[in-house]
């Protein structure tokens, strides 16, 4: 249990405040990109190249979900945004 504590866990700052702002999870296969390389390369540097296609399809997929939730995100950015500039222009004509 931890110290000072009524209960067993207790909530970091980052889980605790929904505000606190960080780098979109969605960049996160970007920053790994070289480990993920590292493991294909050491799969065919240990002659395991079996591996090599699962591997390829595993680091694919993991792309793809992340570049479909940036474009995600950007596409609605950009839809709130032409709103608000709409709504600013009518309130001022």
């Amino acid at each position: 249990m931890l110290v000072g504590t009524a209960r067993g866990y207790a909530r970091l700052p980052s889980s605790a405040d929904p505000l606190v702002k960080g780098p979109h999870p969605a960049w996160k296969p970007f920053w790994l990109m070289p480990a993920l390389l590292g493991m294909i390369a050491y799969a065919i540097d240990t002659l395991n190249i079996l591996a090599v296609p699962f591997l390829l399809i595993f680091v694919g997929g993991y792309y793809w979900a992340a570049f479909a939730k940036l474009s995600a995100d950007y596409q609605a950015r950009m839809a709130f945004q032409r709103q608000r500039k709409l709504a600013l222009e009518e309130a001022q004509n």
